[in-house]
């Protein structure tokens, strides 16, 4: 990928977003974009009438005067994107490669929800935090977030490894008011279940894993040498062998399966988003609907992504 992506399309881009923020707006996530709950406001003297849920004790006991608290609706939206770069996300610059597809669903998202005047901010990892935007709102925030994500996945500093649990782990330290997280990754890493949970319990995580063409088979070509861009291990794998092939798409099917039974035992919401998968429709999908387990949505017929 080079630089210039989100600038050849960001007029496709932001039009297709129009149909995710009303999606957003009218389905299960609509309290996340419209106000989830309440914030204290002020106090004043109990009346006739008054909830006594809502009497501050603490400062009747200490003044002897019975007050009541006051509070105010939440509204704004917070988003904060946390989105993976590393190596295992680029397959050596095919145009369906996973990068570019979460880099796809990281600009739908941001345009959408800043069709919706949200708050937004972005934390971007490889085998380290690369970079880290806190919340802000303007006119501007989300091109400005875009073009930061933009820089670092092309950068040539990019670190081995997968960062993705010091990544979660800032995220937590870092958003003090309940946000919507939106964490993009292939997930092909461990033990981030801990920090996923912290992260869960106080705000609202969407984790979306992103797929690439050679999860489930590869080509049918003999006896090939393969790297993992990550660790730089090598193996020799029989890709002719139909057993060979019957097997690795169990163990993607597996796999996916036991990744989204961990995204729900940590209160995250899972979905798969496929490499060759309408990225409009599969989002749409989900915020309309939202709910814990659903079926992986794995398999769509090559399409293209933005119609």
């Amino acid at each position: 990928m080079k630089i210039g992506y989100f600038a050849e399309r960001s007029k496709q881009l932001q039009l297709a977003a129009l149909t995710l923020a009303q999606g957003m707006q009218a389905g299960s996530f609509r309290s996340h974009f419209r106000g989830r709950g309440i914030e204290f406001d002020a106090l004043r003297e109990y009346e006739a009438g008054d909830d006594i849920r809502s009497i501050d004790w603490n400062l009747m006991a200490r003044s002897g005067k019975t007050f009541v608290k006051l509070y105010r609706e939440e509204r704004d939206l917070r988003l904060f994107l946390i989105v993976d770069i590393s190596a295992s996300m680029d397959n050596g610059g095919a145009a369906d490669i996973p990068q570019q597809k979460a880099l796809e669903a990281a600009a739908l998202i941001t345009f959408a929800a800043e069709h919706l005047n949200s708050c937004m901010g972005l934390l971007v990892f490889d085998g380290k935090i690369a970079r880290v935007l806190q919340l802000q709102r303007g006119k501007n925030t989300g091109v400005y977030l875009l073009n930061a994500l933009e820089k670092a996945a092309v950068s040539a500093e990019t670190v081995r490894g997968t960062a993705l649990s010091p990544a979660l782990e800032a995220a937590a330290k870092l958003l003090r008011q309940r946000a919507l997280v939106v964490i993009l990754s292939d997930f092909k890493v461990e033990n981030f279940e801990k920090e996923l949970g912290v992260l869960a319990r106080r705000h609202d995580a969407a984790a979306i894993r992103i797929t690439a063409p050679y999860d489930e088979s590869l080509p049918a070509a003999g006896v090939l040498r393969f790297t993992d861009p990550e660790t730089q291990v090598e193996r020799l794998l029989p890709t002719s062998w139909q057993d060979f092939q019957q097997e690795r798409m169990r163990r993607a099917a597996e796999s996916i399966q036991q990744w989204q039974k961990t995204c729900i035992r940590c209160g995250a919401y899972p979905l798969v988003l496929p490499h060759n998968g309408n990225t409009v429709k599969i989002l749409n999908q989900f915020f309309l609907t939202g709910r814990y387990g659903v079926p992986a949505l794995y398999r769509y017929p090559q399409t293209d992504s933005i119609p």
